[in-house]
């Protein structure tokens, strides 16, 4: 049987002590659990997630999760949206930075092609962006890198599309 990883060793290879986030998990879930936004009444066709990187992690187990098992349409776009009528689609748009210029794009195109927007964020642009055209927002209750956020993402996502 392998040797138990001590703590000594787990900080010899995590000089940042990164795994003190990974701690936090169970918490971050729950919290996100505890997610309630107002949704517009009209009952979108489809559900898509838009965001980048770890921000975009949670949309990609939840879409391969409806794709697989439910019969509700869902994507996920990273980078660039097609063009397409999106008015009755709900856009689930994630950028924990708050400053992702390919999110910012793409969640401003889908408002512009009249789909039905809700914000998850750390803050930044987004938030701003939310604020400015009254889109329901869900606020990030903590600051750190995107990977570490994914356990508040997936379940406040999750709550929304509920």
């Amino acid at each position: 049987m392998p040797e138990r990883l001590s703590l000594s060793r787990v900080r010899q290879g995590d000089a940042h002590e990164c795994f003190k986030w990974f701690e936090d998990w169970p918490d971050y879930a729950a919290r996100g659990l505890q997610t309630t936004v107002d949704l517009p009444s009209k009952k979108p066709n489809q559900l898509i997630f838009v965001g980048m990187g770890g921000s975009a992690s949670a949309g990609d187990v939840i879409n391969d999760w409806l794709n697989t098992s439910t019969s509700v349409e869902s994507s996920i776009f990273k980078g660039f949206l097609p063009r397409r009528d999106l008015s009755r689609s709900l856009v689930l748009a994630c950028s924990v930075s708050g400053n992702t210029q390919e999110t910012l794009t793409m969640t401003r195109l889908a408002l512009e092609r009249g789909a039905s927007v809700t914000v998850i964020t750390g803050g930044g642009q987004m938030e701003d962006l939310a604020s400015e055209r009254g889109l329901p927002l869900v606020k990030l209750p903590f600051t750190m890198p995107p990977r570490f956020t994914f356990p508040f993402l997936l379940f406040s996502c999750l709550r929304i599309v509920e």
